[in-house]
């Protein structure tokens, strides 16, 4: 889209609201933040949640704050403290799916009220698809913990009544009772009225249940108006008139009493509900509606119909029309049907909110979209840019060194004995997981592909088993996580990826020919010779829309949830939308161009390093990554621990626990989040039993969220407490002392990647926290509380010394406090705002090195008409700088340059330590890193005219 955009940020703060953290605490640190530099407070989404959400994602009205982080009047406050300072506002939004919750007043209507419910087509349910025979349609909901007829027999579920009138209770969840089934309750002709003298009022209820009874589908009783007072009537009855008490009490014991009798009629009546309660483990294959990838409790929304999409929105649109809102990122916006028609309509609602003037710039918009090492974003997109795992990993490939990743392939290979590749693993797992958690969407699709198939005389009677396993090969290999067809026009990169795709499958399993042929024609829109009115086509059409929807949910859960954690030669390269291989291009070459194209492109987007999705934090890559400079240290360290520690190893089901990939898994997470206090190191050991359970059932090998096996989880976590517990042990001692040469150059590297962030093309993201040191593991761990009074004490402190320099050093000779860091963040941000075109408009020009040190620096300019800006950075400094020598001046430098245009200024202003640097030569102009980096690591260069 047009990069002119409605006030991108130059920097924002994402902060994880919840319980533990409201919006007054939120109101506390705005100052704190501003004076950081922040300009924008990103948000997670802030909607009514399921009680007790950690996180938000799991909205259940997207019309309401959530009360359990405070009150409109806080809200009102935050966004008053925001704009008082010239802030904004970044507010995450899930317009994908909703919580699949009786506290979801929407979904709970469709199970009262099942296909006739006015909401029944806002979520993603296939009505059609149901196996309950007789025509029925129900929603199939898989919440029980056993077989139905196991919770009936146990009397897990139970009739109650209460403010929703009667409800089906199951643990903490309640499900309604439709209206029409309250005549069966309050059985007039059992036990209602029998032997009790019923109140006037009662029998007037009576009367009411007895035109239910006989009117049982006329409209007028569905009117919600009507169902309101009738159950409000009910419930007062009961709790104000003793008979009626008395009445309903022994027709709710009919259903809930022990026995079969009662167990059967509480089988009927749930029989006669929209909804059916079923095992979670059929999830996979009997759930009729669309999930947030495999999570139940989660359920598709169907945003792209116009009155879904104004409902969903509607108090969006009220808080940026009142400009509490200043800018959105769209949450999982591959899950939608059209997200480039989701983003304009999000645009144009955006412009209707602010009376349509023609002088308001677009809406800052970012949207959660992984893209494939390849794969650039989508034209089309009406949005600013990603939320910058693109940036995440590009940057971090920076500080691998490539000859030494080869030789961690190897010594992965030799160690665990494992054979195959990245891309290989990928393919498996994503059968693995369509296969498991997914067959029930496959099988629908399939079900699509037939009935397509049947309408062709080419293809009519092709094997339905070999269509849906074709469709789960080319699904498993398609290398993006979606295509973006909307119309019978398939773009160029899509096709190309769907060629491919079918290229890999026909190669992997060769199925008969005429399959992938078939299939290939559904996918790429090739007109059909017998479709004579075009219905041919839009059939096909929908297929590849659903298809699209259901490719993205594979890739995440087979790479982002399996791969990622089972896959382990440098656990830094095992990220969300990483690339983990060996890459044929410099990676400093290929940073400059991803960022020449950015700044051209997308120059608004966000460049982040952690999130709160990331597999760890950026402190913790930082230091992973310096493996890579130290592979025959590693290969040693890594024989000799696993070698100590064997005997400490369990046989569990005659599988070693841990496996030797769990053990690289293992020693490499430790390396990354050993804590620089030692104070954090007792609480670590709980930490990493907390991840290590988590690591395996996601890898899904030894264990699984689906089969958990607890043995095999409780000798892993015994053996990492075992290696743990003595700090003095000849292991722990062997570990700390390599573990501070990962930790002291990790540092480099992270500061490194800070700056980076901070001056490319893009606007910087810092997670909460992060601008200390972080080493935190994936979510929850990230979650943990933020020490913000500390965080704004240093900031004081810093503001108040008088002496750069002595400041600088300081920092430096206690760099383990992190406040070299924050320091960093607080010069950098600063210079943002002093310089607001030049870090969000300015070109990007690569900057050559030169000497003994170049391969071990990355520097490129930033240009804006008549300002100009130099970023410096070192990398892999092991072969530079011996260990506890901080890297800086000739010392370490020597006669390293950086060569700059000729037209560039002559002198430049150091940011970071107040001086100035000189360039040398006339025809072509040089900085010598010495100079450079004299008294910091990492330098920002403003020129002076």
């Amino acid at each position: 889209m047009d990069d002119e955009i409605r006030r991108p940020p130059l920097a924002t703060y994402r902060l994880q609201f919840g319980p533990h953290f409201t919006l007054r605490d939120a109101v506390a640190i705005v100052p704190y933040l501003d004076r950081l530099g922040v300009t924008d407070l990103y948000a997670s989404p802030l909607w009514k949640a399921r009680s007790g959400s950690e996180h938000g994602y799991d909205v259940t009205d997207p019309t309401e704050l959530n009360p359990e982080i405070g009150t409109e009047e806080d809200f009102d406050a935050l966004c008053r403290e925001l704009r008082g300072r010239g802030m904004g506002l970044l507010l995450d939004i899930v317009p994908n799916h909703l919580a699949a919750s009786p506290e979801n007043p929407w979904w709970n209507d469709v199970l009262e009220h099942g296909a006739e419910s006015r909401y029944a087509g806002w979520f993603d349910i296939v009505w059609s698809s149901l196996p309950s025979g007789g025509g029925e349609t129900k929603l199939l909901l898989p919440v029980l913990g056993q077989r139905y007829g196991e919770a009936l027999g146990s009397h897990e579920l139970r009739l109650e009544l209460g403010a929703s009138g009667f409800t089906l209770r199951y643990y903490d969840s309640a499900f309604p009772i439709a209206l029409r089934s309250y005549p069966m309750i309050l059985d007039q002709s059992g036990v209602a009225s029998r032997g009790a003298k019923a109140s006037r009022e009662w029998r007037h209820f009576e009367g009411i249940i007895e035109s239910i009874r006989k009117e049982r589908d006329a409209p007028h009783w569905n009117e919600p108006a009507t169902k309101r007072a009738i159950k409000r009537l009910l419930l007062r009855l009961y709790r104000t008139d003793a008979p009626a008490r008395a009445i309903i009490g022994r027709c709710l014991a009919r259903f809930n009493e022990e026995g079969d009798e009662s167990a059967g009629l509480l089988d009927s009546l749930l029989d006669e509900q929209p909804y059916r309660l079923i095992y979670w483990r059929r999830a996979a294959s009997d759930v009729n509606y669309r999930r947030f990838f495999d999570i139940s409790d989660l359920v598709g929304v169907r945003v792209e119909i116009d009155e879904v999409f104004r409902a969903v929105h509607a108090r969006l649109f009220e808080w940026i029309s009142e400009e509490k809102v200043t800018a959105v990122r769209v949450d999982h916006v591959d899950g939608l049907l059209d997200p480039i028609d989701y983003l304009r309509k999000l645009q144009q609602s955006a412009a209707s909110s602010w009376n349509g003037d023609p002088r308001r710039a677009p809406l800052h918009v970012v949207v959660e979209k992984i893209l494939a090492p390849e794969e650039r974003l989508h034209d089309s997109f009406a949005a600013a840019g990603t939320t910058g795992y693109d940036f995440l990993n590009r940057v971090n490939a920076l500080f691998v060194d490539r000859k030494g990743l080869r030789s961690l392939f190897r010594i992965y290979r030799d160690f665990t004995g494992s054979e195959a590749g990245f891309e290989e693993l990928c393919y498996r797992r994503k059968k693995q997981v369509i296969a498991t958690l997914f067959k029930g969407d496959l099988r629908m699709l399939g079900q699509q592909l037939l009935e397509i198939a049947g309408t062709t005389r080419s293809f009519r009677y092709i094997s339905p088993r070999e269509v849906v396993q074709a469709l789960m090969e080319v699904s498993a290999s398609l290398a993006v996580y979606r295509t973006y067809t909307r119309d019978a026009v398939v773009r160029e990169e899509d096709r190309r990826s769907i060629e491919e795709a079918i290229a890999r499958a026909r190669g992997r399993n060769p199925l008969d020919a005429r399959i992938y042929d078939f299939l290939r024609s559904v996918l790429l829109l090739d007109p059909d010779e017998d479709d004579e009115d075009g219905a041919g086509m839009q059939q096909r059409l929908d297929f590849v829309l659903r298809w699209q929807q259901f490719t993205g949910p594979a890739t995440a859960k087979g790479v982002e949830d399996t791969v990622l954690y089972g896959y382990n030669p440098l656990l830094s390269l095992s990220e969300v939308g990483g690339e983990v291989a060996v890459a044929g291009v410099d990676p400093a070459e290929r940073f400059h161009r991803f960022s020449i194209e950015r700044a051209k492109r997308w120059p608004h987007t966000m460049n982040a390093t952690s999130t709160h999705d990331t597999k760890r934090s950026e402190d913790v890559r930082a230091r992973i990554d310096v493996l890579s400079e130290l592979p025959e240290q590693w290969e040693a360290a890594l024989t000799r621990w696993s070698r100590r520690n064997r005997r400490l190893k369990r046989l569990v089901e005659e599988k070693e626990a841990p496996s030797r990939n769990e053990e690289v898994h293992l020693y490499q997470t430790l390396l990354g989040v050993w804590p620089l206090d030692p104070r954090e190191i007792s609480p670590l050991r709980r930490r990493v039993s907390d991840y290590l359970v988590k690591a395996v059932r996601e890898a899904k090998t030894n264990s699984s969220w689906i089969e958990p096996n607890e043995d095999y989880e409780r000798a892993l976590v015994r053996f990492a407490r075992t290696i743990l517990r003595d700090d003095d042990s000849p292991f722990m001692r062997d570990f700390l002392r390599f573990q501070r040469r990962v930790a002291w150059y990790g540092a480099w590297n992270a500061l490194a990647q800070t700056l980076l962030k901070m001056t490319s093309p893009g606007s910087p993201d810092f997670y909460q926290g992060t601008e200390l040191w972080d080493f935190s593991m994936v979510d929850p761990d990230n979650r943990r509380a933020v020490d913000f009074r500390k965080r704004a004490r240093i900031v004081r402190d810093l503001d108040r010394a008088d002496d750069r320099l002595r400041l600088v050093r300081d920092v430096l000779k206690h760099w383990k406090d992190g406040r070299a860091k924050l320091f960093l963040i607080r010069e950098v941000l600063r210079a943002r705002r002093a310089d607001r075109d030049l870090f969000l408009s300015g070109s990007y020009v690569p900057l050559k090195p030169s000497g003994a040190g170049k391969a071990s620096l990355v520097g490129f300019a930033r240009r804006h008409r008549d300002r100009f800006a130099i970023v410096a950075v070192p990398r892999m400094l092991t072969r530079l700088a011996p260990l506890g020598k901080l890297p800086l001046g000739a010392g370490v430098w020597g006669s390293t340059t950086l060569s700059i245009d000729r037209e560039f200024p002559r002198r430049w202003h150091n940011v970071l330590t107040g001086g100035e640097v000189e360039a040398v030569g006339s025809a072509a102009k040089k900085l010598h890193a010495a100079e450079v980096f004299a008294e910091f690591p990492v330098a920002l260069l403003i020129g002076i005219a």
